[in-house]
């Protein structure tokens, strides 16, 4: 690059950001000259003429991009400069640290210019002007409070996603942005999508006393001209509405907000009880281990391929006892005998391995359960691959919130039912809300938890039986003999050389507590008084 460097661009170059960033920078990965977008444009202008800047901006605009700049800027601009980098992820340092050097590495220029590079005990890269960029994680998840920059001091002060950073963080890292003896005029830019309406980077934003020390910086998606053709798209991607408030618009959500809005849960409402003679079509069931709160949640759905329409056939909770564990598995297994069609069993692995070895187990012995295979465990914050409304490409998401999406998606298209007189769950989803907003995802309110994740990993299961459901088929439709038992049941026997009926009670009354023993063949039998107790819905 052959830049003129005469008095007057070298004074633009270390005071203005958007100059420096225009001049000097080449994109990584085009190799063309750095073009800063509406939004950066807006935050580098803001940093040339303000000491304190505050940015909330919707996703995917180049928030951390732009902040990599101010880094670099701030690292070049003059001698022995000392920029601090931090988040409450490491993540998150990690990516602007990489971004650094990859805009160090497109320019020989700048290349020359770093003289370390460090990765531990903390990032750090130095340069030969005696400058460097130091990145740290915040403590508060490790219980250390800040500690790890509490001996730091800096010339410029960047944190990113500012929103998720605990108040004890706040107050390690706030003396550092005052200034000291030494260094009495730091720059700071603190960056984020919002999070619940409490915490210094809501402050920062609502307490009017802070008017004349934040330069404050909103732009909302529906605002940003770079995705003026895209924001109905994006609006219609996006799947629900916290989302969209919080992640798009960039405001700050009420606490208490609902997750599922009022009008989808009441269509929701659907005439019919629950009955296990309903699974007609592919069924996937989810459960919900607790043993010291709820119990065991089960929930049965099956995808109506006529209709296009997620249908509750059943639910019900093993209540709590000293083996409701135990009783739950052998529960699992007969229920799985008695409604046909269960392609997928997903399970919460939140109390361990051992519930699903059983299940495994019970699949080996029969195999034509095929228990082995439909039972899968799964970890609420276990990462999953979904697409991300605005760029399209999968990235991954916590598991938990991943299948809230998709619930209230599915409701949002009028696409799940639940028998009206369940009034019970239809209270929960009402009532179901967001406490907080972590790091890791969205922190919900316990009450009716358990039978809304049992619901949502049988979706989940039925969203990865979904190219099945566009299967046709396969021959004539099956008809099975049903018949009277003497105990009250029915008896349905398949079409096979098997003669062993399978047997499905009839449906208990709504809410009442049904003490019954049932035992696996096979397994050890035993004794729990007058046997497992679980509530019928």
């Amino acid at each position: 690059m052959n830049i003129p460097i005469d008095q007057d661009m070298l004074v633009k170059l270390i005071e203005d950001p958007l100059v420096f960033a225009e001049s000097l920078l080449i994109e990584p990965f085009t190799q063309q000259p750095f073009r800063a977008n509406h939004v950066q444009r807006i935050v580098l202008s803001a940093v040339r003429d303000h000491d304190r800047v505050a940015v909330r901006v919707s996703r995917q605009t180049g928030k951390t991009y732009g902040m990599t700049v101010i880094c670099l800027w701030g690292a070049l601009r003059a001698p022995n400069q000392s920029v601090l980098v931090v988040a409450p992820d490491k993540s998150k340092v990690k990516t602007i640290i990489d971004n650094i050097d990859r805009f160090l590495d497109s320019n020989p220029i700048l290349a020359r210019s770093i003289v370390a590079r460090h990765g531990s005990p903390y990032y750090e890269r130095k340069f030969s002007n005696g400058s460097r960029i130091a990145g740290f994680t915040l403590g508060s998840r490790t219980k250390r409070h800040g500690e790890s920059v509490r001996s730091q001091s800096a010339d410029m002060v960047v944190i990113d996603e500012a929103a998720y950073v605990a108040d004890e963080d706040w107050r390690a890292v706030n003396p550092i942005i005052e200034g000291g003896l030494y260094r009495p005029k730091t720059k700071a830019v603190v960056a984020s999508t919002p999070a619940l309406a409490s915490g210094r980077f809501y402050e920062i934003f609502h307490n009017s006393s802070l008017d004349s020390v934040w330069h404050r910086i909103h732009v909302p998606i529906t605002e940003n001209p770079d995705f003026a053709d895209r924001v109905d798209q994006i609006r219609a991607s996006c799947p629900n509405d916290l989302e969209w408030i919080t992640e798009f618009l960039a405001e700050f959500p009420d606490s208490g907000v609902g997750v599922f809005r009022q009008s989808d849960v009441h269509r929701a409402l659907a005439e019919f009880v629950y009955n296990f003679r309903r699974a007609r079509y592919e069924v996937a069931m989810g459960v919900d281990w607790d043993k010291y709160e709820a119990g065991v949640n089960i929930a049965v759905v099956q995808f109506n391929r006529e209709s296009g329409v997620y249908e509750l056939i059943y639910r019900e909770e093993v209540q709590r006892t000293e083996m409701v564990l135990t009783e739950a598995v052998r529960r699992i297994v007969e229920l799985t005998d008695l409604i046909p069609n269960v392609r997928a069993v997903y399970v919460d692995r939140g109390y361990g391995d051992m519930q699903l070895e059983m299940l495994h187990q019970e699949g080996y012995r029969r195999p034509s359960t095929g228990l082995d295979k439909k039972v899968v465990g799964w970890s609420f914050n276990q990462k999953v691959d979904v697409r991300d409304p605005v760029t399209g490409e999968m990235v991954k998401k916590r598991l938990k919130d991943a299948m809230i999406s998709l619930f209230q998606h599915i409701l949002e298209e009028h696409r799940f039912q639940f028998p009206k007189t369940d009034h019970q769950l239809y209270r929960q989803l009402l009532g179901y809300h967001v406490v907080s907003l972590t790091q890791s995802g969205p922190r919900y309110n316990k009450e009716g938890d358990h039978v809304i994740d049992a619901i949502c990993l049988a979706l989940w299961a039925l969203r990865d039986l979904e190219p099945v459901f566009r299967q046709a088929p396969v021959g004539q439709p099956m008809l099975l003999p049903i018949t009277s038992s003497s105990d009250g049941g029915l008896h349905i026997r398949p079409p096979s050389s098997s003669s062993s009926p399978i047997s499905l009670p009839l449906m208990e009354e709504k809410g009442q507590m049904v003490r019954r023993s049932f035992a696996i063949p096979g397994m050890r039998s035993r004794s729990f008084g007058s046997g497992g107790s679980r509530r019928v819905f």
